[in-house]
């Protein structure tokens, strides 16, 4: 008996390991929704040393459902070592309504369930939450402890799909917080419908960085300056990307992946774009790293320019004056063997040396 219970608490002990060494180093990723994952080369992924796609995983529509989306992401991306999440849209109904998280228990119990599904039903690396918030136009503070709503459903969610799969990734992805006047002033304006001097989250959208960081592996702040390079009617750069994503960092103990748009955009819908530079987009991802950041994430592949990938990630001498710093944390993930699931390789053949020393003992 002793034989059998020793080897399988050390497994677990490694494990509980290798997905910490995968969260707390670089991470890589890419967005993928429905066209994106029909046309994305793995090969070029792997190339470019993506770690991990997000993919969008539909609960309603046919089209994109999870159920049809999953399988093909998972199967173009088997033998690769890239890690898959569940791209999940929370407070959103099948006609994109918000669904208020203060009163609407049933909606919210079923999506727990359909994400606790997914995780049962397909051999997914990760989950990320999506629209996990209040809007603008209903902000949180408008309800008492509006943002606790926020944080309970996030810890319902890492409750329910830890207990599946112990060893499953949890992230969310969260609008930027970031201040330009004090904290009262930016409160005042947040309060008037203005954010273009700093955005309080926790006072507008419910999403309390600290207080969720708590139940998330990881948190990913969109931090997106490409729509129209602006928040609000200001304009943004390379310094804000980094100054918001080291907001982030300074107040949470879990790591921080900065979300960086791929392209400038005159609205969300994405009617009228324009694809950034591929030198644009590795000087935003360096300012993530600048910022104290554990990684990116690029929204999206389908609106990204593909000389990106040849590029590698790897800055050249007139593109940035310290090319060097980008790829400081990557050092320490990107030569190591993955196996399938991202797990470093390493870890599992110490397991296997440890499990024959206690049969030999």
């Amino acid at each position: 008996m002793k034989k059998i219970f020793i080897p399988i608490i050390l497994l677990l002990f490694l494990t509980i390991i290798s997905w910490s060494y995968a969260t707390d180093n670089n991470i890589r990723g890419l967005y993928l929704n429905i066209n994106d994952a029909n046309n994305f080369d793995p090969t070029e992924l792997s190339k470019a040393g993506i770690t991990d796609v997000f993919v969008l995983s539909s609960r309603f529509s046919t089209y994109n459902n999870y159920s049809v989306i999953l399988p093909k992401v998972l199967n173009k991306l088997r033998g690769t070592g890239i890690r898959v999440h569940a791209w999940i849209i929370c407070f959103s109904d099948a006609e994109g309504e918000f669904v208020n998280p203060t009163n609407n228990t049933s909606y919210l119990n079923q999506l727990i369930d359909d994400i606790g599904k997914i995780v049962n039903d397909y051999s997914i690396d990760g989950v990320q939450l999506d629209y996990v918030r209040f809007p603008i136009e209903n902000p949180a503070y408008k309800y008492t402890n509006g943002d606790e709503y926020v944080t309970n459903f996030t810890r319902s969610v890492r409750d329910k799909i830890k207990g599946i799969k112990p060893e499953i990734m949890l992230s969310a992805a969260l609008v930027p917080e970031w201040y330009e006047k004090d904290s009262t002033q930016v409160n005042d304006l947040n309060q008037q419908g203005n954010i273009d001097y700093g955005v309080n989250t926790t006072l507008l959208y419910g999403q309390n960085y600290v207080a969720m960081s708590e139940y998330l592996d990881f948190l990913m702040p969109m931090v997106y300056r490409g729509f129209s390079l602006k928040l609000g009617s200001v304009f943004r750069d390379t310094s804000w990307v980094e100054s918001t994503t080291r907001f982030a960092v300074e107040r949470v103990n879990k790591p921080v992946i900065s979300a960086l748009t791929t392209y400038i955009s005159n609205d969300e819908l994405e009617t009228s774009l324009t694809y950034m530079s591929v030198g644009d987009v590795n000087r935003d991802i360096q300012s993530v790293y600048n910022g104290g950041g554990k990684g990116f994430a690029l929204f999206r592949y389908g609106v990204l320019d593909k000389n990106f990938f040849s590029s590698q990630i790897n800055m050249t001498s007139n593109q940035d004056p310290n090319p060097s710093i980008v790829n400081d944390l990557d050092k320490s993930l990107g030569d190591v063997p993955m196996g399938e699931s991202g797990v470093p390789l390493i870890f599992l053949l110490l397991s296997l040396i440890l499990i024959g020393l206690v049969y030999k003992h």
